[in-house]
């Protein structure tokens, strides 16, 4: 039910490092959504140039997820940043039993999608900084490729045990 698609042909680590500057950017601008936990930019970042190869590698892997081009819709894209102290805080947000969320909505055709552009690798478990789902197999964080995956699927971030900043590049498609 998650798939996973390869662009490390595509897709270069100066690729990654751009869209990195950029995120960091917005944060520093103080232009994120702060309705969320942790930091999540606004979802239009593949407006952004840095995100060309990215938006056109998420379609790619949407398009291949179903074995057919659809039409879409709509594309909506984010990055979701956190790390150690930010995950740890007394804040309720940030207990990681209340960040189960699906990305579903009523009668609507969406696929989800994220890609690590970075992820701690200073961890004894590398596979528990990645992505947890609810009765299917969890991510383990892989450079240069996008995981696929339904988006009524429930989820959650892993746990961040690293002084490491992880960025997580994240987007829904919609299509009919």
């Amino acid at each position: 039910m998650i798939k996973k698609y390869n662009f490390e042909n595509l897709i270069s680590i100066e690729d990654v490092d751009k869209v990195i500057i950029k995120v960091d950017e917005l944060f520093d601008s103080d232009d994120w959504c702060k309705s969320v936990p942790h930091y999540q930019t606004w979802p239009d970042l593949f407006k952004y140039d840095q995100l060309f190869k990215f938006k056109y590698s998420f379609i790619l892997s949407c398009y291949l997820y179903l074995n057919k081009e659809v039409d879409i819709v709509d594309i909506k894209s984010w990055c979701y940043m956190n790390f150690y102290s930010n995950f740890h805080r007394n804040s309720v947000k940030s207990k990681p039993d209340i960040l189960w969320h699906s990305h579903f909505e009523d009668n609507t055709k969406k696929l989800s999608g994220i890609f690590y552009l970075s992820n701690p690798k200073d961890v004894d478990d590398y596979s528990s900084t990645g992505t947890f789902f609810r009765g299917c197999p969890n991510i383990v964080p892989q450079d240069f490729h996008w995981f696929i995956y339904p988006s009524y699927l429930m989820h959650r971030p892993g746990k961040i045990q690293s002084e490491q900043k992880r960025y997580i590049l994240a987007a829904d498609l919609y299509y009919e």
